[in-house]
């Protein structure tokens, strides 16, 4: 009798040390996803054969023991990206990484919206994890759960859906557009910097838009311009686009030479692969043209 009470013990606390990490199904990250849980919640999302996900699995578990043991208000959880049933599947497929694994706090007060740790291959212990949930998350550029909630933001950049890029730019006005991905690591260092460049553009009245635009919304017209790697920006006007190479636009931090860049004349001098006439441009509104004589055409004729 002993032997089997002794046995229970060992069960329950071998349960407690090891049975932590939540195991998440599809429904479940749907639900994170949706803004629908009603924890908060920290995952890793990994892969079974990927090494640096079989290295984080004992500091994921020290995470999650610290957690219980000091009563955080988080749970957490991991996914296994890999699975077959979780391919294909748009619904969530919004917050999986890149590179894995993918270490991403999805806070109840911020339902669109997580945390993607910037340097997971490089996390050490569970105090580094806790010290990001409690404190470093906030230092990072928060990622949109759903595709969708990005052109929902309240943003001094114009937000363009690829879908309708010819229709905008169609208006003769000038645009300096960057083009991006959502997932694209260096996009978003550099995000911060075009939004300062946006709000300064807008205080001096610049002659032109600045805008972004998510590349997998349209990658014709990615491929019109040339628009990568990412971020790529393009400067259109007078029906001609002209590109800034991508390495000098990763090394700019400075918004004072974006605006040189366009105020000076610099954009005129980029060499002939970085430049050409907006052909795409040129048919869109020749095809807005012949549609529109085709209804003054039909209603003319129902007179």
């Amino acid at each position: 009798m002993r032997l089997i009470s002794s046995f229970c013990v060992l069960v329950l606390i071998l349960g407690c040390a090891f049975a932590v990490v939540e195991e998440l199904n599809g429904e479940d990250l749907l639900k994170i996803v949706n803004g629908e849980a009603e924890d908060n919640w920290f995952v890793e999302f990994y892969g079974p054969n990927c090494g640096f996900c079989k290295g984080m699995e004992p500091i994921w578990e020290d995470l999650a023991k610290v957690t219980e043991e000091e009563g955080y208000d988080w749970r957490v959880g991991k996914f296994n990206v890999h699975l077959a049933e979780h391919q294909g599947k748009l619904e969530f497929r919004s917050v999986f990484p890149g590179p894995l694994p993918g270490l991403h706090l999805f806070l109840t007060d911020k339902p669109k919206q997580f945390y993607e740790h910037p340097n997971p291959r490089l996390v050490l212990n569970a105090d580094q994890l806790v010290q990001f949930a409690v404190m470093d998350y906030e230092k990072v550029h928060p990622v949109w759960r759903k595709d969708e909630y990005f052109y929902l933001e309240e943003s001094p950049i114009t937000n363009i859906d690829g879908k309708d890029f010819d229709k905008t730019i169609a208006d003769g006005n000038r645009y300096f557009v960057m083009f991006y991905g959502l997932k694209c690591g260096a996009c978003k260092q550099f995000m911060p910097t075009w939004e300062k460049f946006a709000i300064a553009a807008k205080e001096r009245n610049s002659p032109w838009t600045v805008a972004r635009m998510e590349g997998f919304t349209n990658m014709q017209i990615v491929d019109r311009y040339t628009a990568r790697p990412w971020p790529s920006l393009v400067f259109i006007e007078n029906d001609h686009y002209y590109r800034m190479d991508t390495e000098i636009v990763r090394a700019t931090s400075d918004i004072e030479e974006l605006f040189k860049w366009v105020e000076s004349g610099e954009y005129l001098e980029v060499g002939e692969e970085y430049t050409g006439v907006d052909e795409g441009l040129e048919y869109y509104r020749k095809l807005q043209a012949a549609k529109d004589k085709a209804k003054k055409k039909k209603k003319a004729e129902e007179l």
